[in-house]
Parts: structure tokens; sequence; C-alpha cells
């Protein structure tokens, strides 16, 4: 089955066994796993590593909840596990690689610190916010085997010690960066598919992230001895992530305009952005078809604003110019709020503008006529 599963890249149901399973059969294909890692290149173990570790974690989370002190052993295990896994972080093994030359050295140590970091942060995630309730386990994992418990030592293990566990791993690969490594990971591809990242991009941001999550860590109630250093340590390479907020910021009109309507995106956010533009006129073309067509992305604040620049518009040219086109949106922008919020709007309008600003239409009094002679019939 573990040739099956390696051969297939079948890990992550692996992963869900070890954390479902009971613990005799998820030990049982940790140690068949681990005994594989060996036979194949360091850069190939470490996301395998990285996410057994996890696991081993999630199922230490699943143990924890029974409070049973008859438990202490298989915890233990688990945490005996957790160790052994780390070393690979700490410890590549190097002997599949060869003669490498110290680049190929700092491209795997980066990936090394990427994992460690990527771990880290997922399971001060778990330590921060464990499940609170069962999730829907298969049934095939409903199964019912003698409990694991090989250690003889009494010793209770803490979902702190784990924790202690990975700051210590990260720290140790921390203090191996050197100028060199760091200046080679601006200059190395993070992936083949991403050739604008580089792995100090990704270094840095998980840095960052980390940095965040150890804050947080710290003012809760457990303390951890190493949280203070690492997180001064990781704070002088770490780099914020470029977080939608960002773009938006930086982001010119073409760019708004296109984000606006692409629903991978934070909708209302571009469109407050386009509002927010010094350079959006109502009179623009290209503005005035992107607000037409994106009306109901407009809460009662971004109507204000919608109608404060075509009051501007309107007053800025004479009114045989007025273009209807704009005083339709105007209009328009009205019918995606709710009736409170219409008459709400509608009253702020004649507080702040009087009732000197026609939205009278061309066709008007065509149209008014029409109306009434179709409800007189």
């Amino acid at each position: 089955m573990v040739e099956l599963i390696w051969h297939l890249s079948l890990h992550k149901y692996t992963y869900e066994s070890i954390i479902y399973c009971p613990l005799a059969l998820g030990a049982e294909l940790l140690d068949m796993i681990l005994d594989k890692i060996g036979s194949v290149g360091p850069l190939r173990a470490l996301p395998i590593v990285e996410d057994l570790s996890k696991a081993v974690y999630c199922k230490y989370i699943r143990l924890e909840r029974f409070h049973r002190t008859d438990m202490n052993g298989t915890k233990l295990n688990l945490y005996g596990y957790l160790k052994s896994l780390l070393q690979y972080f700490v410890n590549p093994n190097l002997k599949e690689v060869g003669n490498v030359s110290p680049q190929e050295l700092y491209r795997l140590a980066g990936f090394a610190m990427r994992c460690i970091l990527s771990l880290m942060l997922s399971c001060l995630k778990l330590y921060l916010n464990p499940l609170d309730q069962e999730l829907d386990v298969a049934g095939v994992y409903d199964m019912s085997l003698p409990e694991f418990c090989d250690a003889v030592e009494n010793k209770e293990v803490t979902s702190k010690n784990y924790i202690d566990e990975l700051m210590s791993a990260c720290k140790n690969n921390f203090c191996a960066i050197t100028v060199d490594i760091w200046l080679f990971w601006a200059e190395c591809d993070a992936d083949d598919a991403n050739n604008d990242r580089t792995l100090q991009n990704e270094i840095s941001e998980a840095m960052y992230l980390c940095s965040e999550a150890l804050k947080e860590v710290r003012n809760g109630d457990a303390e951890f001895p190493l949280s203070g250093e690492l997180i001064a340590m990781l704070s002088t390479m770490a780099v914020k992530p470029r977080d939608e907020v960002d773009e938006i910021r930086e982001a010119d009109l073409e760019l708004i305009i296109k984000n606006i309507s692409d629903t991978s995106k934070s909708q209302r956010k571009w469109f407050k952005a386009l509002l927010g533009l010094n350079e959006f006129i109502v009179s623009d073309e290209r503005c005035m078809e992107c607000l037409k067509n994106n009306l109901h992305l407009a809460e009662c604040e971004d109507v204000k604003v919608i109608l404060e620049k075509i009051v501007a518009t309107l007053g800025s040219i004479p009114a045989d110019q007025q273009c209807s086109k704009i005083k339709h949106v105007g209009l328009d922008c009205l019918k995606h709020l709710s009736l409170e919020q219409q008459v709400d709007t509608v009253q702020w309008f004649f507080v702040t503008f009087g009732n000197g600003v026609s939205f009278l239409m061309d066709d008007f009094h065509l149209v008014a006529t029409e109306a009434f002679n179709k409800a007189v019939t």
C-alpha cells in the first residue's frame, strides 16, 4: 500500500489516515514512510516531511481533547515522531545529493527554511484556534485497534512542547543564514511555475506571517521562552506580503476598471477605489460605462459620492450640452438601495444641493405623456 501511495503521489491520503486512523495504524504508516523518505533526495522529501509533521500535530490536537492521563505515553510517542521529522529540516539527508556546489546547498537551505516556516505558521494557527468540534470522518476510518503505546517514561507532553520544538528548529535554520545565502535566495526562483517570485520573496513574507502569529501566541497564557528571541530574529528580514489593499493603492484607472468586473477580486473594494480616484470623472466614457454596469456594488455612501461628482460635472457644462446618460446614472444608482436608504439619500441631496440641480431628461415630457395616457386608458 505504501508503495502505491509513494509512486502514485497519494501522500495526502496518508496524512489523512495518520490524523483519523487509530494511532497503531498511523504509527505503522509513519515508520514505513520515514524509511522511504531516506531513499529520496532532500528537495523531494521536504514537502512530504512538512505535511507529515502537520499531520502528527493534528493527531495530537485530536488526542488532547480526551483529557485522559492514560494517553500520556501515546502522546509522547507522537512527540517523538515530530522531533524525528524536524531533523530533516535541521540536518537534511545529503547522501542522495552527492557532490554539489554551494549554490545547490543554498537552494536546498532556502526550501528547507520555507517549509519550516510554513509548518510553524500552520501549527501556530492550530494552536491558537484548535478545532472545536469533530469534522465528518469517512467510515473507512471507523475501526478498532489496540492502543499504541511503547513509551515507558511517564512524562506529560502538551501542545506547548510541540510549538517549542518547532521554534527551536526554526531558530536553528535561521541562525544558519549568511549574507551569501540571503543574496542567493534573491536570485533563486521560488518554483518553475511563477518566475516572478524568488525564494527570498517567499521566505521574507513567511517570516512576517510567522512573527505576527508568534506575537499572538506570546500574548496568550502559555509562556514560550524562544518566542521573543525568534520574533526579533524574524523581524530583521521579514517583509509584509502584498495584499489587495496594496494592489489597489498602486493601481491606475485602467487596472481598477478591469478588476471591478473580475469576480475573483473584492469587487466592492475596487469600485470604491474608482470613486476615490482624482482622475475619475463622470464625463469620461470609460468611467461612465464601468459605473453604469456596476451600480449594484454601490452602497449608500458610494451613491452620495456619485451624486456629488455628477452635480459637479453638470455645474461645469452648459445646460444644452448636459448628457442625459450622466443624469440617468445619477437616478439609477438610487435603485439599488433599500427604500429607507433612498429616502435618506434624497433628503441628504436636497439639504446639500437644494433644488437648483436639474435631472430633467430631454425626453421627459414625451415619456411622462405616454405614461399618463396609458394610465388613463
